[in-house]
């Protein structure tokens, strides 16, 4: 298929960076929650989960970008480019709801051209935007808590560890997501070669 790009190498890539955010985020949190005196422990856990964070956002961001783009070749019915499919994550409160939105028009389509009809309407689309909300929402209360600040509150451990579990849960959905997309893209590339 003309235009088509294979998104494979890319989910591979952020699945490796998912892993890693996951790692250090359950890491840092589990040294706060053992011992917040044990500050050179957390300030490396810290800054890996900064990096492997900011790989991911961009990562996942290009993987986004492109299976869009890749959706676009499948259907007309698209109506979120792929700018904008990564655009919405910055945009309050069309945040909410728009790129979930972007995912879900790429995923149905992406199926459909697969003639994978029993998957158009997959609930795991909707646990991967429920984990994504759930876990912004639990990062932000540990952050208000004090996070790990040496004069954070008492609960702020807790938090930082519910955090940290919501962040394996999301990071996995997601990884689910990616494979599942991809194979169904991969799959509607090679058929519409032969149509």
């Amino acid at each position: 298929m003309e235009g088509f790009r294979d998104p494979t190498l890319l989910s591979r890539v952020a699945t490796v960076a998912l892993g890693a955010y996951a790692v250090s985020k359950t890491f840092t949190a589990i040294m706060w929650f053992i011992d917040p005196g044990a500050i050179a422990a957390v300030g490396v856990g810290a800054i890996l989960y900064l990096v492997a964070l900011l790989a991911c956002y961009v990562l996942v961001a290009m993987w986004i970008y492109r299976t869009n783009a890749n959706a676009h070749l499948f259907s007309d019915d698209v109506t979120i480019t792929p700018g904008w499919s990564v655009g919405w994550f910055f945009v309050p409160f069309a945040n909410l709801v728009m790129p979930f939105r972007g995912v879900r028009e790429t995923w149905q389509e992406s199926h459909e051209a697969a003639g994978r009809f029993e998957e158009v309407d997959s609930p795991l689309l909707g646990w991967w935007w429920g984990l994504w909300i759930a876990t912004n929402i639990v990062s932000n209360m540990a952050g208000m808590f004090g996070g790990y600040n040496p004069d954070a509150l008492e609960a702020a451990p807790y938090v930082n560890l519910a955090a940290a579990a919501m962040s394996v849960a999301s990071s996995l959905v997601l990884i689910q997501l990616m494979r599942r997309l991809n194979s169904a893209q991969l799959a509607a590339s090679q058929g519409s070669v032969f149509a």
